[in-house]
């Protein structure tokens, strides 16, 4: 008898994984999968204030918060799905279901963390949203930015396509060079012609010197270029003052580290530089997403084999959330930024709540966005504060309502909007390997019996009549018959729920998308992008820059802070950093791989840093900025 494959919605991976597995995706799933079941954490019954109550009491006083009889809308209802819920299909969907049925628009995913910038400068480039993959077992020169890649599974765009494997055999039969570019200091797994360390936050104007070099120097694809692009002309004149010497003073490296990586990435034939998770958690984030999409074009590595390329999954919400970008979005004010793909950006939700804009939020999931102390404050400051949670969390300490959720592996699930992060056409379902937890439930279920008790009332919402009325039919009927509804008419065919790719065979790389054949380098505003630039120059009170977006598994209690040896202190001595917004005490470790001028402390092992980070986001995108920023350090 096979293994079912079991889709993974702790980090976004799929392994056949069973209860007695030894090999796992992540960390978390092995902590997930083992988990007792009468661990004393674990959340037993709902509670109103303290007091245990049944699920339709809960259910009900939810509701009454909710559904006050007048218009729903921005200033009224907040869900957050949350980072672990963008794995889980089902959840996602019922959280996109219940916000068009309340017509509310503040709808709050993590999409802004990593994915924002890039499926906005897709839209702006190509004319549609995009989450385009990067080809690593076909390049032939690899520039991977960001994170180590190995701690994310290879990121939440691509996983587990055993990549690792992959770059290691195409490095034996066609020598495929590969460069690492990053401020969190990690040693690779893979084999490296070169390591870079930048300054935290830096990213963007490593991508932008590249861009200079390739564009002054005539190096591009000219047959490409000419046939499949536009705007090159305004790209020569914005880009021009970004000079190699610039862009590597902000990164600290120097001229010829990247002028060397860019030479050799460029004269390549299949080359492509692959975002890992953390590469564009700055200042500039969208400018750098559209340096490194614009680098492709030019290198004729866009929408190709061995470059990046869009996948389309065999049932996917993406081509129908497209419609849901700039003119056709329900207009939000949140941040003075639109919609995407039909959600806000959780970066938001805590200038949010301080505003006022929110009566009643629902959180599903503990949010990981910057100055958590302050978030903790605001949510107490609401009518209605909701937390559904698998485990006691100082969330479910200060909320009004508490759910007790069930686990990852205590349900069955779809990767129902995000399969194109496959290299095939599938639709990946996981089944439960644990049994539900004394009174627990699943997102779905609490979201779906919320929204039947929600009376239907058209209010003139943005969200519109069409999409609140076809919410309601949907969560009628539920989703999952939806699903095999829908399945069965592409496919002619049943859909297998008990763990399964369901595959539909391998994707055309070659795949050509964009509005009349063309990537528009230039696109509107990208002017304005340019013009909100500004080189980071080191500042007497905060000399060192923040590198918080990565994580080394650390289990010591105390946050471990990681800097180069040459930065004033002895290995293994207390210190505190600072920044403008906060301080925290921890050990300090010695490390060479760190920039002179970067300091590392992980917000996944360390929450705590989160409150040394700004409010402060990216304009375009919503992206946090968790890198980069002033910092100090002091025994």
């Amino acid at each position: 008898m096979s293994t079912p494959l079991v889709f993974c919605r702790v980090c976004g991976s799929s392994r056949p994984i069973h209860s007695s597995s030894s090999k796992f995706c992540c960390n978390s799933a092995k902590e997930a999968l083992h988990e007792e079941p009468n661990t004393t954490n674990r959340i037993r019954t709902p509670r109103i204030n303290g007091k245990p109550v049944s699920w339709d009491d809960a259910i009900a006083h939810i509701a009454s918060k909710v559904d006050t009889g007048r218009k729903i809308g921005l200033n009224t209802f907040g869900i957050y799905t949350g980072k672990v819920s963008f794995y889980r299909g089902h959840d996602w969907l019922e959280s996109m279901l219940l916000a068009f049925h309340t017509g509310t628009t503040s709808w709050f995913t993590d999409m802004c963390l990593d994915d924002a910038n890039r499926l906005i400068v897709t839209e702006w480039m190509m004319g549609h949203a995009a989450p385009l993959l990067t080809d690593l077992g076909r390049a032939h020169n690899i520039l991977i930015l960001g994170d180590d890649p190995s701690i994310h599974d290879w990121g939440m765009l691509q996983p587990d396509h055993q990549y690792t494997a992959e770059i290691k055999h195409s490095q034996q039969t066609k020598h495929t060079k590969v460069s690492f570019v990053s401020a969190s200091a990690f040693t690779p797994h893979i084999p490296a012609q070169k390591s870079i360390s930048i300054r935290p936050g830096s990213e963007p104007f490593f991508l932008l010197g590249m861009l200079n070099l390739i564009v002054t120097n005539g190096w591009y694809d000219k047959q490409y270029v000419g046939k499949y692009t536009q705007g090159l002309q305004a790209v020569k004149h914005l880009i021009a003052p970004y000079t190699v010497s610039r862009c590597a003073s902000v990164c600290g490296v120097g001229d010829a580290d990247i002028s060397g990586v860019t030479l050799k990435w460029i004269r390549s034939a299949m080359g492509l530089i692959h975002l890992a998770p953390g590469a564009l958690r700055c200042e500039h984030a969208t400018l750098g997403a559209w340096a490194w999409l614009t680098l492709h074009a030019l290198s004729a590595n866009a929408l190709r084999p061995g470059g990046i390329y869009e996948a389309v999954g065999a049932l996917d919400l993406l081509p129908l959330l497209v419609g849901l970008r700039t003119e056709n979005a329900p207009k939000s004010q949140t941040g003075g930024q639109q919609l995407l793909l039909g959600q806000n950006h959780s970066s938001q939700l805590l200038l949010e709540m301080e505003r006022g804009n929110l009566e009643t939020l629902l959180l599903l999931d503990r949010p990981h966005t910057t100055q958590q102390s302050r978030f903790l404050q605001a949510i107490q400051t609401l009518s209605c504060s909701v937390v559904l949670s698998d485990v006691e969390t100082e969330y479910t300490a200060v909320a009004d309502v508490v759910l007790p959720r069930s686990t990852t592996w205590e349900e069955k699930d779809i990767l129902l909007h995000r399969n194109s992060q496959f290299a095939i056409k599938c639709l990946p379902t996981s089944s439960a390997l644990h049994p539900k937890f004394a009174e627990s439930k699943s997102a779905q279920e609490v979201l779906s019996t919320l929204g039947q008790k929600l009376s239907f009332k058209w209010t003139g919402s943005d969200i519109g009549l069409t999409n609140r009325l076809l919410a309601k039919q949907i969560q009628r009927g539920g989703q999952e018959t939806w699903i095999n509804r829908i399945w069965g008419l592409l496919h002619e065919e049943d859909l297998e729920c008990e763990g399964s790719l369901n595959g539909q065979g391998e994707h055309d790389r070659a795949l050509w998308r964009p509005s009349q054949d063309t990537i528009q380098l230039a696109p509107a505003p990208l002017e304005e992008l340019f013009k909100q630039v500004r080189d980071q120059k080191t500042d007497e009170n905060f000399p060192f820059f923040l590198q918080s977006s990565h994580s080394r598994g650390s289990t010591n209690s105390a946050p471990q802070i990681e800097a180069h040896p040459d930065c004033g202190f002895e290995n293994g001595d207390s210190i505190q950093l600072s920044t403008r917004f906060g301080s925290l005490t921890g050990v300090l470790i010695h490390n060479e791989a760190v920039h002179p001028l970067g300091i590392v402390c992980s917000a996944t092992d360390s929450p705590e840093v989160l409150d040394l980070l700004p409010t402060q986001t990216d304009l375009w995108s919503g992206t946090p900025i968790f890198n980069g920023v002033p910092c100090l350090i002091e025994g």
